[in-house]
């Protein structure tokens, strides 16, 4: 078998303290090797999943976002390390390796500090405020309650983990036995009438047999919201500008760290909130309004009408890459064959994106004037239009990269 290099930080040390435990078994081999309960084994992968949960709510808290990127999870490779003689007190180390062949393996510095760390650190606090004060911190994440709740399943009555503090100033441990787990079950099963005012992302409506429609929030995940008759217009734009906006949603509700928003009371005030500019979004509407109205022979006896159901497809496509892909507003001239072509300039690239309004595809173009660089792209943006935005950014990003927000 192949060995692979890796380099190992320290991440955290479990004390376990208990009858089964104070037997001090040791391996009679090395007097340092300290024997485990493999009962206790199922507790470190608990604890590994519990700090992903809470540094993935750390990082949407912190970064403003409805999900983590792509393989977030995968950064983070937790092992066993080695116990230390005397205790049962497993070390867990953090492992890194270059995904690279021939890569040269590096730890972090010291001073980045991660989400991954900053979990551990509200982890051993957290535990500790339970402790002295019966509750949990408020900045702690409701949706890792449950997981907490899970943690020290393998513990016995008299079994207690302590969670070595990782600031060498503190010499304090923070205690977690079997009483403390059954106060943060009671906490997760507890259900509260609280206020519930949060921003997130649509994901989808209903119109029957109830008007309900999913918004996505970073603190209490997904959220089944009523709505009025009254209010489907407001839907409506949603619905259409959901590229570019997000919603934010104000009632007050029944809420569990288990289940979530259960039930709201009534129904709550629903806001819409752009993610761009309303002045740029007010410009692209000026202008897609003259497309639309341009009628048939409108180049000299040529040129096909534009499709208003086309248009309004691509203000979706246009705005949502300027909101969350940072594209400068492009230029739009109507094409004789009834698509747009959307331009953007900065010295030496003129960059090109020809929309076909009716089969939903763009034909990209680029052109570096000066060292005659010439890129083209055929895009299809059916069936998968989230990558296709993706990859029409990155088309001209990468020939305007320090282009941000502002008009062509």
């Amino acid at each position: 078998m192949a060995k692979i290099p890796i380099n190992v930080e320290f991440f955290t040390r479990l004390a376990i303290h208990g009858p089964r435990f104070d037997q001090h078994l040791v391996y009679e081999g090395d007097e340092n090797t300290q024997l485990l309960d493999v009962d206790v084994l199922p507790d470190l992968k608990t604890y590994r999943d519990l700090i992903v949960t809470i540094a993935k709510a750390l990082h949407l808290k912190r970064t403003k976002k409805s999900r983590v990127r792509p393989h977030f999870e995968s950064e983070f490779q937790l092992n066993l390390f080695k116990t230390r003689p005397g205790s049962a007190a497993p070390e867990l180390v953090r492992t890194y390796r270059s995904p690279q062949k021939g890569r040269p393996h590096q730890l972090r510095l010291v001073q980045e500090q991660d989400d991954f760390d900053n979990a551990r650190d509200l982890l051993e606090y957290a535990v500790q405020h339970l402790h002295d004060y019966n509750t949990l911190p408020e900045e702690f994440p409701r949706e890792a309650l449950e997981k907490l709740a899970s943690f020290g399943s393998g513990l016995g009555d008299a079994d207690v983990i302590e969670l070595a503090p990782y600031k060498k100033e503190r010499n304090k441990r923070a205690p977690y036995d079997k009483l403390l787990r059954e106060r943060v079950k009671s906490l997760a099963e507890r259900r509260e009438y609280v206020r519930v005012n949060e921003v997130g992302d649509f994901h989808g409506a209903q119109f029957s047999p109830k008007r309900e429609l999913k918004v996505s929030t970073i603190a209490l995940g997904t959220v089944k919201v009523p709505f009025t008759s009254m209010t489907e217009p407001l839907i409506a734009d949603l619905v259409r500008d959901r590229r570019f906006t997000r919603i934010r949603v104000d009632g007050m509700a029944y809420v569990s760290a288990r289940n979530g928003v259960e039930e709201f009371n009534g129904f709550p005030l629903l806001t819409i909130e752009p993610d761009l500019d309303p002045a740029l979004i007010k410009a692209m509407d000026a202008r897609l309004k003259e497309l639309a109205e341009l009628e048939a022979g409108w180049l000299d006896g040529e040129g096909l009408p534009l499709s208003k159901p086309g248009l309004n497809w691509l203000r979706g496509i246009l705005l949502g890459a300027m909101a969350h892909n940072s594209l400068p507003m492009p230029m739009l001239t109507p094409m004789e064959e009834g698509g747009v072509s959307a331009s953007w300039h900065r010295r030496p690239w003129y960059v090109t994106a020809d929309f076909n309004l009716s089969s939903k595809g763009a034909y990209l173009h680029a052109a570096n004037v000066v060292e005659k660089d010439i890129r083209e792209m055929e895009l299809p943006f059916v069936p998968e239009e989230d990558s296709a935005l993706a990859r029409l950014a990155a088309f001209v990003k990468e020939c305007m990269p320090d282009q941000e927000g502002a008009p062509a």
